[in-house]
């Protein structure tokens, strides 16, 4: 009896055994060799490479292939890289079965369905595809791994494996960063805030030549969809060791700019961008906050390996300001002064506004005294007056078209447009020479209000 059961526990075995035998799978490199080797990686479509997988079956049993990463990436000095290899299967290498995973994904240790046979379970072979990607490698050295392809029947526990090793080297996986890291600064009202910079550091191996380009994502805006002059900001580049591609100052517009080139021998570098306000431009524009999202990119043989986006925050300082252009400002001087003279005695001032804040607003002259002596005798008000002036193309209205009396109080004497333009005129204060008053020094002291409306 124990015999018979012997016998026939050998017998299943070899019948299994048999079975399984009717299935074989093999995983060749398309370039050759035992291995998958990619040499010195680069940012180069050469680290590209493909295997050949192929299955025999004469069992009729339809089956399914898996492949994952069974042992991760990782170099001689114990530097893991993930996320580093990417696969897919290349459509129409397979003759009769179905393909999965057609679309390029990391890598992993799970097991990833790349191909169904038919039902029948014929005979087929298929192309996987393997990249490397260059900005996932942060370490140098020789790097190494191992695939695992496993072939399952179905209605079967039984699985073929077989196991293909990876290789490639590295020198310093490329890094594209900058300082300040995320956002640009520039402001007015003080002049070491109308100047900023965004420095870039590049390292690492890129197989030849490659540039950096900039372009800004959309123009500079607030919030309330005001956009600022294309002449406001100018830039310059500066580098250690590449070149520079923008040594004079030129505006940013919202184009693609090359602003740097490295050759083959650099494998870092630091690359100054320098912005500015142009402060002529800024007086002209309204009060706000704007932003803009700057684009850099990193390209090496038409394919961008790196990129960086900048936000970038202008902030155009309210002015509200007044400012008075005169001999002796707040205090209006007569001296020596003749009643008998024949001529009419004038002193000028030029009263200038500046304002962003695009509201209305208007200009007052304010007169606590009338005009006096050091002995405190004034000169009648009918004897003083003055009159203003505007030059062409100025925005805004003047209160008087012609002289009028300088009396003791507030008296507005200007205002704006709807918008709030800003303005210069001239006022022009006249003494007339009458023996009502005695010779002398006469002084008065005046002021100007800036008002919004």
């Amino acid at each position: 009896m124990k015999n018979k059961l012997f016998l026939a526990l050998v017998l299943s075995m070899v019948a299994t055994l048999a079975a399984w035998a009717d299935f074989t799978l093999s995983a060749t490199p398309v370039e050759g060799g035992s291995s998958l080797r990619f040499g010195r990686v680069s940012s180069s479509d050469s680290t590209v490479r493909e295997v050949r997988l192929r299955i025999s079956s004469t069992t009729g049993k339809q089956y399914q292939i898996r492949q994952c990463l069974v042992d991760r990436v990782i170099n001689e000095k114990g530097a893991v890289v993930s996320n580093a290899v990417s696969t897919y299967t290349l459509r129409g290498s397979n003759a009769k079965g179905t393909l999965y995973q057609d679309i390029p994904a990391v890598l992993t240790s799970a097991n990833q369905v790349i191909y169904s046979s038919n039902r029948a379970g014929d005979t087929d072979s298929m192309i996987v595809v393997y990249k490397i990607d260059p900005n996932a490698i942060t370490s140098s050295g020789s790097f190494s791994g191992r695939i695992c392809y496993t072939l399952t029947p179905q209605g079967t526990d039984a699985q073929k494996q077989v196991y293909l090793n990876l290789y490639f080297d590295a020198q310093n996986g490329f890094t594209f960063t900058s300082e300040p890291a995320r956002e640009l600064r520039l402001s007015t009202g003080n002049p070491k805030d109308m100047n900023a910079e965004i420095v870039f550091s590049t390292q690492g191996y890129v197989d030849g030549e490659y540039t950096i380009t900039q372009q800004p994502q959309s123009r500079l805006m607030n919030q309330e969809g005001d956009f600022v002059d294309q002449d406001l900001i100018r830039f310059s580049v500066y580098a250690q060791n590449g070149v520079s591609e923008v040594v004079t100052p030129m505006v940013l517009t919202d184009k693609v700019e090359k602003i740097y080139t490295a050759g083959r021998a650099i494998n870092e570098d630091k690359i100054a961008v320098k912005f500015v306000i142009d402060e002529k431009v800024a007086e002209k524009m309204s009060a706000g906050i704007y932003r803009a999202v700057i684009g850099y990119n990193v390209e090496a043989q038409g394919t961008v390996i790196a990129r960086l986006n900048i936000n970038v925050v202008i902030d155009i300082k309210r002015v509200f300001e007044l400012q008075i252009l005169a001999d002796s400002r707040g205090t209006i001087m007569f001296e020596k002064t003749n009643p008998d003279a024949s001529e009419y005695t004038e002193k000028k001032a030029v009263i200038r506004v500046r304002s962003n804040i695009d509201k209305p607003y208007y200009v007052v002259q304010k007169v606590p005294s009338p005009m006096a002596n050091e002995r405190g005798e004034s000169i009648p008000t009918d004897d003083f007056s003055f009159k203003l002036a505007m030059a062409d193309g100025q925005k805004g209205s003047l209160a008087y078209a012609t002289s009028v009396k300088a009396k003791v109080g507030d008296t507005a004497i200007f205002n704006s447009d709807f918008l709030g333009t800003p303005a210069e005129f001239e006022i022009t204060y006249i003494l007339k020479p009458t023996r009502l008053y005695k010779a002398g020094d006469y002084r008065m002291n005046v002021s100007y209000a800036l008002m919004e409306k």
